[in-house]
């Protein structure tokens, strides 16, 4: 494997013909997909120590942020800071102007790792939509569980579709290639869906797609998919 990226001209820079790298996500990983790659290791530890080994660690660490320290870890730096403007030497911290926050910068073993990696150049991909995270209300579940009937919540980039157009919208599409069309949507922005999950989903796996147009021709359809099949129960 290599970090995959194409190039785009760079509108803000001086020199004409400046190009730059975009990088190509292969997937996003979420805390389950490490934990899950994390036990593939051979290790003698159960996923559940894992997370709870996982989960303690953050919790330490966001104390120790919240106590104004700064954590230096192998893979990550972190650091509290304040956001906004003071307006003279005598002012103090004010919740309405100012705001606490946490910083990051890369760790050492990091550094390193990505200095071993190889870069392989591709033609620059069409635009689709991308599905990182699907959340089912009901069951507070991520990219696992669809519940017929509830309220499911999509996370990505390029979502926003356009509903007037028959052809586009969020489908739930079964292994024998059934389609289930969502039909109420209340947020409809670029990052994020909100919708009423199908009453008539069977039980089974689905994969969730959105399909939208791009360009001028509406009949231009593009289709973005979650990596992971959903299961209906």
């Amino acid at each position: 494997m290599a970090v995959k990226y194409y190039l785009r001209q760079n509108a803000i820079s001086a020199n004409l013909g400046s190009h730059k790298p975009i990088i190509v996500p292969y997937k996003v990983n979420t805390l389950p997909d490490i934990i899950e790659a994390m036990a593939k290791k051979g290790t003698t530890i159960s996923k559940a120590d894992i997370l709870a080994t996982f989960q303690l660690l953050l919790e330490v660490i966001s104390e120790e942020l919240q106590e104004g320290n700064h954590v230096n870890l192998p893979f990550v730096n972190l650091k509290p800071g304040i956001s906004g403007e003071f307006r003279n030497s005598s002012d103090s911290f004010d919740p309405t102007r100012h705001k606490l926050k946490a910083t990051a910068s890369i760790g050492i073993i990091v550094k390193k790792s990505m200095q071993k990696a190889k870069a392989e150049k591709i033609s620059m991909p069409l635009t689709v939509p991308v599905l990182t995270i699907f959340k089912d209300i009901q069951t507070q579940s991520s990219n696992t569980l669809v519940s017929a009937g509830g309220i499911g919540q999509i996370v990505g980039n390029h979502l926003k579709y356009n509903p007037e157009n028959p052809n586009e919208g969020i489908f739930f599409v079964s292994a024998n290639h059934q389609e289930f069309k969502v039909n109420h949507v209340a947020i409809r922005t670029p990052k994020q869906l909100l919708f009423s999950i199908p009453e008539s989903l069977p039980v089974g796996s689905y994969s969730l797609i959105i399909k939208k147009a791009f360009g001028k021709s509406d009949t231009t359809i593009r289709n973005g998919r979650l990596a992971i099949l959903l299961t209906s129960n």
